[in-house]
């Protein structure tokens, strides 16, 4: 049953309302944590109880505001759509109606309160800067997004996505391996589910039914994704000599999508 705080809370509203079964939210964290605090961390040079503070507002600030475009989609969004998929009850959902302007304005304050203790701990250095204005620039995409239909929505998504994901690399913006940090985190999952949206039922792409022909072949796409991603990524680290680590993620995730297949 969704309560009135899911519409406030930080993580509250993507669990309860979107996830909702513990092996997708476990999916979640797994897909989301691993990759982005790998590389977050790496490139991070404060004392390590400061990076991980970092990562920690800056996830929150993400979420929070990602999960901003959820509610409107779930709200609002839904009134112009002819088939909409409803995932609130009657109640919730005239509460989200009701009160979108104070679900807004409650968000965004912590949004920006985080923002602020951000750019302070870290003396608004350069990287702090260019990731805050990227989180903003997160809402305005899923608004976009949310207001797109059909095929059109599908091809907007990889953005959406992978935009979300690169506000955890800024940090690493002017070291030599930035650039090859950003292809192994889009590859680590925002491709991945970028393939699995083309092939969605209802918009499914000609070029993508070789691929994933219907939903039972998920799993195994799945699986041979992460083996395919876990090879380019050894390449890559072999021949530029590239941190190990960066290998974690895809090792990680491998094991993970077997276990699931299994």
């Amino acid at each position: 049953m969704t309560r009135a705080i899911d519409f406030y809370l930080p993580f509250r509203y993507l669990h309860r309302i979107r996830l909702k079964q513990w092996p997708k939210i476990i999916s979640w964290w797994l897909l989301m944590i691993l990759p982005t605090a790998t590389y977050f961390l790496f490139f991070a040079t404060n004392e390590w109880r400061y990076n991980i503070l970092n990562y920690i507002l800056l996830l929150l600030v993400v979420v929070m505001y990602y999960e901003l475009g959820y509610i409107y989609n779930d709200t609002i969004t839904t009134r112009s759509e002819e088939h909409p998929t409803m995932r609130l009850s009657a109640e919730a959902l005239q509460y989200g109606r009701q009160h979108i302007g104070i679900i807004y304005l409650v968000r965004m304050l912590f949004v920006l309160s985080l923002m602020f203790v951000l750019g302070y701990i870290n003396q608004w250095q350069e990287w702090i800067i260019i990731t805050l204005i990227w989180v903003l620039l997160l809402q305005p995409i899923f608004m976009v997004y949310n207001t797109l239909r059909n095929q059109k929505a599908v091809f907007f998504y990889p953005i959406l996505v992978s935009w979300r994901y690169l506000s955890f690399i800024w940090v690493g913006i002017h070291q030599s391996c930035w650039a090859d940090a950003c292809f192994l985190l889009l590859l680590s999952y925002p491709l991945e589910i970028s393939i699995e949206r083309f092939s969605m039922p209802k918009r499914r792409m000609r070029w993508i039914r070789d691929i994933l022909p219907n939903e039972n072949a998920k799993l195994w796409f799945r699986v041979l994704y992460y083996i395919c991603a876990i090879c380019i990524s050894a390449i890559m680290i072999w021949c530029k000599q590239l941190p190990i680590i960066w290998i974690l993620p895809f090792v990680c995730l491998i094991i993970y999508r077997l276990l699931r297949w299994i």
